[in-house]
């Protein structure tokens, strides 16, 4: 029993210590989680307190910040035939790329070709040196009958007897209507041909030496050829110049059948007769141009010499190796035969590096490593304003301080205390001391016959330092001279007392040097009692005289007295003579330079005067500067010096500042009136370079008022001037001039009158131009000039039927373009200017600017020598011409400097008169100008169907874009087509006025052309002349056949304004280049044509792409009749229909049309070249505005047109208004052997545009959606209509439009002031039609609100837009930030994205453009490390609490079981 119950006891014992020590580790468990929630509650009270100023983004990298890559070996590429010293034929395949698809293989791709047929092309040369000559032989159709007089001899009358059809009788007779010749037949005969005899080696034997053996006997006595080993061959050889023909005689079928009726009633018509055409005489003419002749002769294929030339620019290549046969008997090479093996990489040119892969970890999360320290953090104090010295009270705005409206009606200023308010202010510097010295505020006038001078005086003037008194050396007013009999002011009195002055006797009389007598003033002051050691001065304001400053230098006036204050009954009065009298004394003042004792403040005392000066270093210096500054003469100069004494012994001003107003006297100005008018004007006589209306006032002669003062040193400061322009009205007093300046007192003071410093002056604006050369050229190119200089004063376009005015466009061997030398070219009109030393200084940057070209550089500078005829001057064309009348500057343009006085002027000084005339000469800054809105038209000509092979068939009869559907149904007028007259297309016969559209014009047109088949051009697209149909070829309306690409740019080199076709790329890359010169396509050395492909020449841009038509031009194997070489596609079942073979030799995508604007802006000032030159084929159709000024069309012969612009432009060069033309060309291939397009433009401050594309896809829709976002979104904010303007760009068609709520119903819209916006009212009638109109080129404002929507359901894919996001303020309100997504094709799959409200487009494919405005706030970042740790760590202490409470139920649990 013992026992048990000491077991009980030690296991309660146990207990109860056990949960003692379970409480104290739960205390302090729950002390640790209290702790942590409390300091994680505590960050966001930190985040509100501290800011970052860093700058930095707290950041700890992370397994996420971290890449892992495998690195290790990578295989290399080791073959032998990597170092081969030959060739290597070698095509590219697997083991020529790495891992990535990379080509690493070193080697280039060569194949093995060996020269066939079709690297050959014939060339046809004539051999035959007899004319050909067609036979002929007069024909009906060569004869015309002419009705003569009337031979019946009767009258016609009424009804008698008629003459009907039984009147007459009918005679046939036969008429020779065949065109052929009779002539005999003719077969070849023995007599036709001549025996040709020759020598044919016939022995069998080849020829050798004679063999010996070693005694000289013979082995072999070797074979020589002699007359026996030949036999005689003879071969007959045709001799006969005539053709074989089966002759011709004239049968039944050569003759047509005539009738003749004669007249056989033999009734006379007496009465009612009728005249026939028996009653008239018939006269037969010949109008046939060609006289009767027999047949001659025509060339046949013998009559040509045909040479097989190498066409093929490729190397043969096969395998090989240089041997023995290779070289020659010295070891030189012989063999032309490149060495070359056949290559292919394998597995076993691959080489992998021993080693094993590694792991490598890349840093990619592109952060900084950062953790925010003390030093990161700015610490707002959050305390009250108690231990603050900042002296500002903390305040926040709440909603109290604003009105209902928003607006803040609180007058208090936001503060938050930060650790600054609580530091001590740094010391602040003890104000000055005031000066001692006698205050003065002073204005002083002196008048004599020349100036009116008004002193203003300010400052603190003391003793001269040169004075001669006594030893007391005491201003008057100091203790022994101050009046007595003053009332003492109380000490604790604020109040000042004033004497009561008798104001009619304030003012003394004025001495007779002073001046004005209303110059001189009294003020008196009094020291208030507790501000005598401070030196501050109250002053009470007496004659209308302002106190003196309490500031001895630009400090601020006092304030006065009052008003009201109480004065003394014995105040003194002033004398007439200014004398005081009473009994009052002053208080103490400021001592005078130092001198003990108190001074009378009595203005009155100091008296002025001005002294003048005619000799001396002062006069001298001041002298010699107005001399500089005087372009003529000084006509008056007068140096002047202030000076100021009291009680006659004199001040120093040196510490005043005196403000001085000059004006000329009345006197002064009569005599300069007078003056001006017997000086002539500043300009030349003759009127050349004359300035008329505002700026003849300005080439006056011109006087200047100038100031000068005299510093410490010597040196000369200008103070101020004024100028005098118009002397005749300077009298008046709103118009007299006047000056005023600062100088410091005592200085002395020039004034001087200088007369002409502003000449008008001319500029000339010239720059050396290339132009094309007219002659000496290796080679010339034909050009129609169409300019009015060439054409009897007007410009006149080439007309079918006449042969126009032509220039030549000179070439040099290789086919560069030959420029003549740079011609000196006048490009904007002269401008006159005033030169002004008194603005800013004139340079040649300021003179070139007034150009306003950027593509120009200034490279001399020409000054017109004194002298010279400035006729001849003008004409000048070289620089050795400019230095007979010209002094020309070409170095150091920028350090020359422009002076009116021809005393100053040097080698880099240059003087200026009303005679000068500038020319700035400029040269062309090179540059390259990218049109990248070109655009290019491909047109097919079949139905992309081709059947068969060697040769394949093609149908071009009336397909792709000579389709009947492309022209107006029904029809008549002429039709313009693709295909030339060997292309099978149908239309080759197609005429306008006896000229064919679609082949060469015969001897019809100027070289083929056939001129005036279009007239305007209107929707980016051509418009026909009367009697033409045609397709839409260029613009946005479709067309079967048509395709467009706008993928491509042109590129122009650019000499100043010159711009020249150079190449077409796509994107960065050249599709075709060197379009700037000329070269030979294939081996036609007679044709020049431009570009470069692949070595080939001529002007293919769309050989890269693939129509419906095939690729033709390049000649096959097989031939054709003759032996010509022929394509390897048909368009019929005939044999010898073959499409054309190219100029070049090479396969080409023909049938190709392209459209590109440039605009420019033609300022009144510019006279430059404005011009335009094309040389090519076929159409060529260029359009200023609306009007067509080259007309180049129909399928010809490379042809060359020039325009002068200038011919079009209203007002002509000299007399034009500013304005913005756009130049429109349009260009087409429609031929299909060679193809030619250079063309160059000089357009000043020229840049591309677009031009309308025609859509090579359906129309697509266009959405515009609003939405709202964010975490202040009210319902008022959703419920707000938010302004957009749209602009639809590159289209001139009209769409619906159609808005959208956010459940996807159209809603109805209604326009106010403008703006379309929803109709609430009305949007319940359903009958209401909820679409509306938008035109291209025309801006749409309209409202959505949140998810509302706009939709185009059918915009063209090539209509570009801009739209934007208005905000009432200009920008988006305060706390809303706006994103623009783009998204094409699906929501999912987002293109682009933008901000700031705003997206422009110039292309699309179902676009959606969603504006979102956000409203939300966002917490300042902490620095710190952020809750997710605190929060784990409350977790885990929170889970061990658990568990040790759930093993202290489980550990009783056990002990009530044992129990």
């Amino acid at each position: 029993m013992g026992g048990n119950l000491s077991s009980q006891v030690a296991r309660c014992i146990d207990v109860h210590q056990r949960r003692r020590r379970g409480r104290q580790a739960l205390t302090v468990l729950a002390a640790i989680v209290v702790f942590c929630t409390v300091y994680a509650l505590m960050m966001p009270a930190v985040t509100m307190s501290n800011q970052v100023i860093c700058g930095l983004e707290a950041h700890v990298h992370s397994d996420e910040c971290w890449t892992v890559e495998l690195s290790g070996p990578q295989p290399e590429l080791v073959c032998d035939a990597m170092s081969y010293g030959g060739v290597v034929i070698h095509q590219h395949n697997s083991f020529c790329c790495d891992e990535y698809g990379e080509l690493v293989c070193a080697l280039p791709e060569e194949e093995i070709h060996l020269h066939d047929k079709s690297c050959y092309q014939e060339q046809r040369e004539l051999i035959c040196r007899e004319p050909q000559e067609v036979g002929h032989v007069h024909g009906a159709s060569c004869w015309a009958y002419d009705r003569g007089g009337l031979i019946c001899g009767q009258a016609e009358e009424a009804d008698s007897h008629t003459h009907s059809d039984a009147c007459y009788q009918t005679e046939s007779r036969q008429v020779l209507s065949c065109a052929l010749s009779e002539e005999e037949p003719h077969v070849h005969d023995g007599g036709c041909y001549t025996a040709r005899t020759w020598q044919e080696l016939a022995c069998g034997l080849s020829e050798s030496e004679e063999i010996l053996d070693e005694e000289g006997g013979v082995l072999d006595a070797g074979h020589r050829h002699d007359g026996s080993c030949y036999a005689e061959k003879t071969e007959m050889e045709l001799s006969c110049i005539r053709e074989e023909t089966e002759g011709h005689r004239h049968d039944e079928g050569c003759y047509t059948t005539e009738e003749e009726r004669t007249l056989a009633c033999g009734l006379a018509v007496a009465q009612g007769h009728v005249h026939g055409e028996e009653c008239y005489e018939w006269a037969q003419r010949l109008v046939c141009q060609e006289e009767e002749r027999e047949t001659g002769h025509v060339h046949t294929d013998e009559c040509y010499q045909i040479t097989e030339l190498l066409a093929c620019r490729r190397q043969e290549l096969t395998p090989h190796a240089h041997d023995e046969s290779c070289y020659g008997e010295e070891g030189g090479l012989l063999c032309a035969r490149p060495e070359a093996i056949v290559h292919d990489h394998d597995a076993d040119c691959v080489h992998v590096p021993e080693g094993e892969m590694e792991e490598i970890r890349a840093l990619t999360c592109g952060m900084e490593e950062h953790e925010h320290t003390e030093g990161c953090y700015v610490e707002l104090v959050p305390k009250e304003d108690d231990g603050c010295l900042c002296g500002k009270p903390a305040h926040l705005h709440k909603s109290e301080c604003y009105f209902e409206d928003g607006t803040l009606c609180c007058t208090m200023e936001e503060h938050v205390h930060t650790l600054a308010c609580m530091q001590e202010p740094l010391p602040q510097d003890p104000e000055p001391e005031e000066p001692a010295g006698l205050w003065l505020a002073e204005d002083y006038a002196y008048e004599n016959e020349e100036f009116l001078l008004t002193f203003h005086i300010n400052g603190y003037a003391s003793l001269a330092e040169d004075d001669g008194e006594g030893a007391d050396g005491v201003l008057p007013g100091e203790p022994e001279h101050r009046p007595s009999g003053l009332p003492d002011i109380p000490e604790d009195s604020g109040a000042l007392e004033e004497p009561d002055l008798n104001s009619e006797e304030v003012l003394p009389p004025a001495e007779p040097d002073q001046g004005l007598a209303e110059a001189a003033s009294i003020r008196t002051f009094y020291a208030l009692p507790d501000m005598e050691d401070s030196g501050e001065i109250y002053g009470i304001e007496d004659s209308g005289l302002a106190p003196p400053p309490s500031e001895p230098e630009g400090g601020e006036y006092p304030p006065p007295a009052e008003p009201d204050m109480e004065l003394p009954e014995d105040r003194p009065t002033v004398e007439p003579d200014g004398d005081f009298s009473g009994g009052w004394t002053y208080p103490d003042t400021p001592a005078l330079d130092g001198i003990d004792g108190r001074a009378e403040l009595d203005p009155a005392d100091v008296v002025f005067s001005v002294e003048f000066q005619e000799d001396g270093e002062a006069y001298e210096s001041l002298a010699a500067r107005a001399e500089e500054l005087s372009e003529d003469e000084v006509l008056l100069l007068r140096v002047l010096t202030l000076t100021a004494t009291i009680d006659g012994r004199p001040l120093d001003l040196s510490a005043c500042t005196v403000e001085v107003e000059v004006t000329l006297s009345a006197q002064m100005l009569e005599q300069l009136e007078a003056f001006s008018e017997n000086q002539p004007l500043g300009i030349s006589a003759d009127g050349e370079g004359a300035v008329d209306g505002d700026e003849a006032e300005a080439a006056a002669p011109s006087l200047t008022l100038v100031a000068y003062s005299e510093e410490t040193g010597g040196a000369v400061n200008e103070l101020g001037s004024v100028t005098v322009n118009d002397l005749g009205s300077a009298a008046e007093p709103e118009a007299q001039p006047r000056m005023t300046f600062t100088t410091r007192g005592g200085d002395p003071t020039g004034l001087s009158l200088l007369m002409n410093v502003y000449p008008v002056f001319t500029v000339e604006y010239y720059a050396w131009i290339k132009e094309p050369a007219k002659s000496g050229g290796a080679a010339s190119l034909s050009f129609i000039d169409t300019s009015a200089e060439n054409n009897g004063g007007t410009a006149r376009l080439p007309q079918n039927g006449t042969t126009p005015n032509t220039m030549n466009l000179q070439l040099n061997a290789d086919g560069t373009v030959l420029f003549a030398q740079p011609k000196i070219t006048r490009v904007y009109k002269d401008k006159k200017f005033q030169f002004n030393p008194n603005k800013d200084e004139l340079t040649i940057a300021k003179m070139f600017g007034m150009m306003e070209n950027t593509h120009y550089d200034i490279s001399e500078l020409w000054v017109l020598k004194d002298g010279v005829e400035f006729e001849a001057a003008e004409a000048v064309q070289t620089d050795e011409e400019a230095a007979q009348y010209w002094d020309v500057y070409s170095e150091n343009l920028d350090g020359l400097r422009f002076t009116n006085n021809p005393k100053a002027a040097s080698e880099t000084v240059i003087p200026i008169t009303s005679e000068t005339r500038f020319r700035l000469v400029y040269t062309q800054r090179q540059d390259t100008m990218v049109n990248d809105k070109s655009v290019f038209y491909d047109y097919d000509i079949t139905d992309g169907v081709q059947s068969g092979s060697n040769p394949v068939t093609v149908n071009t009869k009336r397909q792709g874009i000579n389709n009947p559907g492309n022209y107006p149904e029904g029809t008549t007028d002429a039709k313009f087509g693709f295909g030339n007259a060997n292309t099978g297309s149908g239309l080759e016969d197609e005429t306008w006025h006896g000229h064919t559209l679609n082949r060469i014009n015969g001897d019809r047109g100027y070289e083929g052309c056939t001129f005036g088949l279009v007239q305007s051009f209107a929707g980016g697209s051509v418009v026909y002349s009367n009697g033409v149909a045609g397709p839409n070829l260029f613009g946005g309306s479709p067309a079967t056949g048509k395709t467009c690409y706008d993928q491509y740019s042109l590129e122009f080199l650019q000499e100043g304004d010159t711009h020249t076709l150079s190449a077409v790329k796509e994107g960065g890359r050249v599709v075709l280049g060197n379009l700037q010169n000329f070269g030979h396509p294939g081996n036609y050395t007679s044709i020049w044509t431009n570009g470069i492909r692949d070595g080939a020449v001529g002007f293919w841009p769309l050989d890269g792409l693939k129509g419906e038509d095939p690729a033709f031009g390049a000649p096959k194997a097989t031939l054709g009749a003759n032996n010509t070489p022929v394509t390897n596609i048909k368009y019929d079942d005939n044999t010898w229909h073959r499409l054309p073979v190219s100029d070049n030799g090479q396969d080409h995508n023909a049938f190709f049309g392209m459209n590109y604007s440039v605009q420019f802006e033609l300022s009144e000032e510019y006279v430059g070249p404005l011009e335009y030159y094309f040389y090519g084929d076929d159409d060529m159709w260029v359009f200023l505005g609306n009007e067509l000024v080259c007309d180049i069309g129909g399928v010809h012969r490379s042809v060359g047109e020039y325009v002068d612009l200038w011919d079009y432009i209203p007002g002509g060069r000299e007399d034009h208004e500013a304005n913005t033309y756009t130049l429109s060309v349009f260009y087409t291939e429609r031929g299909a052997s060679g193809s030619t397009c250079w063309m160059q433009y000089t357009l000043p401050n020229a840049m591309a545009v677009p031009v309308i594309k025609a859509p090579n896809q359906e129309n697509t829709p266009l959405t515009i959606q609003k939405a709202v976002d964010g975490n202040l979104v009210t319902d008022e904010l959703r419920e707000t209509f938010y302004t957009f303007d749209l602009t639809l760009i590159n289209t001139m068609e009209i769409y619906q439009a159609t808005v959208y709520d956010e459940q996807g119903r159209p809603v109805l819209m209604k326009e106010a002031d403008g703006v379309l916006v929803y109709d609430e009212e009305n949007d319940g009638d359903q009958t209401k039609t909820r679409s509306f109109s938008i035109s291209g080129g025309e801006k749409l404002v309209f409202t959505l609100r949140d998810g509302w929507y706009l939709r185009i359901a059918d915009l063209s894919p090539y209509a570009g837009y801009d739209v934007n996001e208005i905000f009432p303020e200009g920008e988006p309100p305060e706390g809303c930030t706006t994103t623009v997504q783009v998204t094409k094709g699906s929501v999912e799959n987002p293109a682009a994205s933008g901000t700031n409200g705003h997206d422009e487009s110039m292309g699309m494919d179902k676009t959606t453009v969603t504006f979102t405005n956000m409203f939300a706030y966002e917490l300042p970042e902490t620095g710190g490390s952020g809750t997710i740790p605190y929060t784990l760590a409350g977790g885990l202490l929170a889970t061990a609490a658990l568990w040790l409470w759930y093993r202290k139920k489980t550990a009783e649990g056990r002990g009530a079981d044992k129990a």
